[in-house]
């Protein structure tokens, strides 16, 4: 019995050793520094590499959140989500720092900045930040630094959402599939916040200083990502409405960025009832940014008569830009009056509207 336990002994030991060998961890990978993939020790820059288990272990509730948690990289806001943001590398001016997503310079043309704030954390697969001058392989976009986001790509159905302070709200759905001939990766999403407002009113000296301008509102922020434009002539929420349990999963639908993104707003009333629990009644018109409803393109009645008929309860009236200059390339003016007057234009129309 005994010498069964001696021999046992040292072959346990051998596997185990075995498995420790096995259990090593492998360096990270980066491409952003010198434009060449290299392990992040043997990298000459400070680089840091952001995982999507990284992302998920910070419960940051926005990207900004995520890289105000790095070194080197401060951020300045305008106030709540949505606002106006900054992103500084090492001091230098926000211009100074190049943002890469998947490769490819998203900065304005303009100004040399991004708009952070309207990026989506949950669609970010991978972030690597690098410190410190990099124009010599970037250009002088990158004096100050370079910060890459490389988007996720989904093997498999994936579902989100969450809840937090200011009424935060946000979730996204997406599924993909891989094969050795190539494969697909669709996702989309929303977030909605409450906000707080992004003045102070202790920065007044009592409310009749005329150097001052406090406003009590909440500034609030919706966000929600492109689903009906194609992707390699696979339109995202066609994929997800045909592969969600209709018990389980119902959507809202926007008729006018479906209508911007070229789909026929009845055709998917018709196509999916009884999947919509509202609708955001915002109209369209080719050439202009934005149009109170009732002045574009879509045929109201006709949408509204089928909302009805489907049993949508919930409808938004929605006047808001769309960004014909980055998606469709195209020359687009601006409505000759504000949104408020908009929205009070859409007010009558939707008033006097006849169903």
């Amino acid at each position: 019995m005994h010498d069964f336990a001696v021999f046992l002994f040292p072959v346990v030991l051998v596997a185990a050793s075995a498995q420790a060998q096995d259990a090593q961890v492998q360096p990270t990978i980066e491409v952003t520094a010198t434009r060449v993939a290299e392990t992040v020790d043997a990298s000459l820059a400070d680089v840091d590499v952001i995982t999507r288990r990284d992302i998920d272990a910070s419960n940051a509730p926005d990207l900004l959140e995520l890289l105000r948690l790095q070194a080197g990289v401060d951020v300045a806001r305008g106030g709540g989500a949505g606002e106006q943001t900054a992103v500084f590398v090492r001091g230098t001016n926000s211009n100074h720092v190049l943002v890469l997503i998947d490769g490819v310079r998203v900065a304005s043309s303009n100004t040399g900045a991004f708009a952070f704030e309207n990026l989506p954390l949950d669609a970010v697969e991978r972030i690597e930040v690098v410190r410190g001058p990099r124009a010599s392989y970037w250009g002088s976009d990158a004096i100050g630094g370079v910060i890459q986001i490389f988007t996720r790509k989904l093997d498999a159905p994936h579902i989100a959402a969450s809840y937090g302070s200011y009424r935060s709200a946000d979730g996204s759905a997406g599924m993909g599939h891989w094969s050795e001939t190539g494969g697909f990766s669709v996702q989309f999403g929303a977030r909605h916040v409450g906000g707080f407002s992004a003045t102070n009113p202790g920065i007044c000296n009592g409310p009749d200083d005329p150097y001052c301008i406090y406003n009590p509102d909440d500034n609030g922020y919706h966000n929600h990502d492109l689903e009906f434009m194609d992707i390699d002539g696979v339109t995202p929420y066609d994929v997800l409405m045909e592969n969600t349990d209709p018990k389980l999963v119902w959507f809202q639908i926007d008729v006018g960025n479906l209508t911007f993104a070229g789909k026929d707003a009845i055709s998917y009333l018709k196509k999916y009832p009884k999947r919509y629990f509202s609708m955001h009644a915002k109209d369209y018109k080719p050439g202009l940014t934005s149009v109170p409803v009732g002045q574009g393109i879509l045929d109201w009645k006709t949408i509204f008569t089928l909302a009805k008929k489907i049993g949508i309860q919930n409808y938004f009236a929605e006047v808001a830009a769309y960004g014909i200059g980055s998606l469709h390339h195209l020359p687009a003016a601006a409505w000759p009056t504000d949104s408020v007057d908009q929205l009070r234009q859409s007010y009558v129309y939707l008033h006097n509207l006849k169903i």
